[in-house]
């Protein structure tokens, strides 16, 4: 048995129709059943929905669902339209998933020194390689920088437990 949603893409938009499903073969041919429709359910909800019908452990399902879930909405927010909109922006994101379903999540921007599109100098290998230094640079320091906000983050969480 299984949990089948579908994205619903129309009406309430964002949330999904599940089904519980059977799956079996039929003369050697897979074949599915629908034991029981849910009907509509928030996406929120999803990852639960899944732990208590799917087979296995509920709790690595509940954190997988989850994950996945959080994976297929990252980046349907709108870009929000700043004064900065013309600059290159590099961001980097972390995410550190616990065994018991909570996650720990830190972002980095970096903007500064970043040449732009129209800036990169690609006339000669010198100027190309200038530019591309400069790219290099800030993305080395955002990456530090989220690995060091990620991990303090995770040893803060890991003290917590502990004390």
């Amino acid at each position: 048995m299984f949990v089948h949603a579908v994205l619903d893409n129309r009406g309430k938009k964002g949330g999904y129709y599940c089904s519980l499903m059977e799956s079996r073969r039929v003369n050697g041919v897979p074949s599915h059943k629908t034991l029981m429709s849910f009907g509509y359910i928030k996406p929120e909800r999803l990852p639960y929905l899944k732990a208590a019908f799917n087979a296995g452990d509920p709790e690595d399902i509940l954190a997988k669902a989850k994950c996945s879930q959080e994976k297929k909405h990252v980046g349907l927010e709108p870009v929000k339209k700043t004064m900065d909109m013309d600059k290159v922006r590099l961001e980097f994101m972390a995410r550190i998933t616990m065994p018991d379903g909570r996650v720990i999540e830190r972002k980095v921007d970096a903007d500064d020194g970043i040449p732009a599109p129209d800036d990169f100098d690609v006339s000669s290998k010198n100027g190309f390689l200038e530019s591309f230094d400069a790219l290099e640079q800030v993305a080395l320091k955002a990456r530090n920088k989220i690995a060091e906000d990620i991990t303090g983050a995770y040893l803060d969480e890991v003290s917590k437990k502990n004390k």
